[in-house]
């Protein structure tokens, strides 16, 4: 959350109507000190008020300093939505930076900022990438298919 936190404070004058939902423990309203507001929304339990939220956004933004393969990321693309993230762990392996979202160099707060702006801008073509990516990457029928080739092979 600092991170993110911290870029937030970059954005609020370019930005100024931003709002931000954040998924976890507290269900708090907080406005950061450069006024941009936030809402944490208390634990998400269910698809359809989880697919709820990410379609209620513009973009996703995952500020993990460590994350290995973040479902938070591909669930955001499979709603079509882009996700800005820092370059780290897996999170090169879900976005396709430029297309699907944009990943900023490691606890960069200025590279974040201006990857938010960037993601905010292109959203709708940023959004119809992801989506597509999704299906194309991580949907059940390529899952399966890919699984299933995987055992044939190894059967001989």
């Amino acid at each position: 959350w600092d991170l993110l936190d911290s870029a937030l404070s970059r954005l609020a004058t370019t930005h100024p109507d931003a709002e931000v939902v954040i998924v976890g423990p507290e269900d708090i309203t907080y406005r950061n000190q450069h006024g941009v507001k936030v809402h944490w929304r208390g634990p998400i339990v269910g698809n359809e008020i989880l697919r709820l939220h990410y379609n209620a956004a513009t973009i996703t933004v995952v500020p993990s300093r460590e994350d290995n393969m973040p479902l938070t990321a591909m669930e955001a693309q499979s709603c079509g939505r882009p996700v800005v993230a820092f370059h780290i762990g897996g999170l090169p392996d879900i976005v396709e930076h430029g297309a699907s979202g944009v990943l900023a160099p490691p606890f960069d707060i200025q590279a974040l900022a201006e990857a938010v702006n960037t993601a905010l801008f292109h959203s709708h073509e940023m959004g119809s990438s992801a989506r597509e990516r999704a299906l194309n990457t991580w949907s059940e029928t390529v899952v399966t298919r890919s699984y299933l080739s995987i055992y044939e092979s190894a059967l001989g």
